[in-house]
């Protein structure tokens, strides 16, 4: 039921810890549940979906001041390690929010295409074409 104020109230706890960044396990441990319940009470309704997918959008650009903050952290003996976490907030940032954080790809042509003009005699095709037929 869309409107059932308990539903309601669960999709909007969990999409607002969606939006803070947690994942739908750590909301799971937190409420004691599995994380398909989760997910299940985030979209039990379309209105619902539409949330948990803005929450997600959310989560993204928190992600990106966590980029920032674990860059800052990294030092000459701990680089390593603040890079994985680096890269796996960019990761997840690209996959949530991929308009914004994802790889640009531009896949236009800006170029010009020019093919060669050549100018040949009716009696020059005609070579050309019996030549090329006769390999068929």
């Amino acid at each position: 039921m869309e409107n059932d104020p308990i539903k309601q109230a669960m999709a909007e706890f969990i999409c607002g810890r969606v939006a803070e960044g947690l994942t739908l396990h750590q909301i799971a441990r937190e409420l004691g549940v599995s994380a398909a319940t989760v997910m299940y009470r985030a979209t039990f309704s379309p209105a619902a979906v539409e949330k948990y997918a803005c929450a997600r959008e959310a989560a993204a650009d928190l992600f990106e001041s966590h980029v920032l903050e674990e860059a800052q952290l990294a030092d000459p003996v701990n680089a390593a390690a603040q890079r994985l976490k680096v890269d796996t907030l960019k990761w997840i940032a690209a996959r949530r929010k991929p308009k914004v954080y994802g790889d640009k790809m531009n896949l236009e042509h800006t170029g010009k295409i020019e093919t060669p003009s050549v100018d040949l005699t009716p009696e020059q095709f005609e070579i050309i074409k019996s030549a090329v037929l006769k390999d068929i």
